[in-house]
Order: structure tokens, then C-alpha cells, then sequence
């Protein structure tokens, strides 16, 4: 299969890329992903005649993975389950505190993506 062609980016937006086609998905498509860990409640929701979860903490990353296309950024929380759950196949660069929308403040921001594989942690990064 021949190789596609990159579009120049920082080294900064290539290292945070994902790569669609090798993850089977179409090129085109423009994923905003966040994550986030926090207490969510359960409930029935009437819309859809389904379950559903709200809270506070279902939303916090929502609008900030809008802002960060092609990679996925996590909170401090959801990195520290990764270490906890001993996720060695992903891995989380600190990216600093940030600003939430909708009020909720300033928090710690790690970009999320997989580690380089036989790497020592001071070379995966």
C-alpha cells in the first residue's frame, strides 16, 4: 500500500496525531476526544428511552477536546487510573494547567497516547 502524503505540522502536532488509516478509520474524519474520571449518576433517560449518566464530571473535558483535533487529552485523574490499572501500553505527556469553558476552572492536562514500545521512560516522550 503506498504511503500518503503528511502535511507539514509542528513536531509538537505530529508527535499528538493519531493516524486514522492505520487505525482503520477514514481519513477524513475529524475526532475531538477527551477524558476525564469523576463521579457520574446513573438515570433513565425519557429521550431516548435509554440509560444515560449525568453530573458535573460527565462534561469536564468535553469542550476542551474540542479544541484538540487528532489527539486525545486527558485529566489528571483519568492518568493516574492509567498508572494505577498498570497501562503500559499507553502513556500520558504533561501538557500543563488549563483553562476549562463553562467555569470549571484550570485543570492539569495530560496528552494521552501509546508508548513506544521497549523505550526506557525517559525516551518515551
Amino acid at each position: 500500500m503506498p504511503r500518503r502524503p503528511r502535511r507539514a505540522h509542528s513536531t509538537f502536532r505530529r508527535q499528538a496525531s493519531i493516524d486514522l488509516v492505520a487505525d482503520g478509520l477514514p481519513e477524513h474524519l475529524s475526532l475531538r476526544l477527551g477524558g476525564h474520571l469523576g463521579p457520574v449518576f446513573p438515570y433513565h433517560d425519557p429521550i431516548i428511552n435509554a440509560p444515560n449518566f449525568t453530573g458535573s464530571h460527565v462534561t469536564r473535558t468535553a469542550d476542551r477536546a474540542g479544541n484538540s483535533r487528532r489527539a486525545v487529552y486527558v485529566t489528571e485523574p483519568f492518568a493516574a487510573a492509567l498508572v494505577l490499572a498498570g497501562r503500559a501500553d499507553v502513556t500520558c505527556d504533561y501538557v500543563g494547567h488549563v483553562s476549562m469553558a463553562k467555569n470549571y476552572g484550570r485543570l492539569r492536562m495530560y496528552r494521552l497516547r501509546r508508548a513506544l514500545t521497549g523505550a526506557r521512560p525517559e525516551q518515551d516522550r
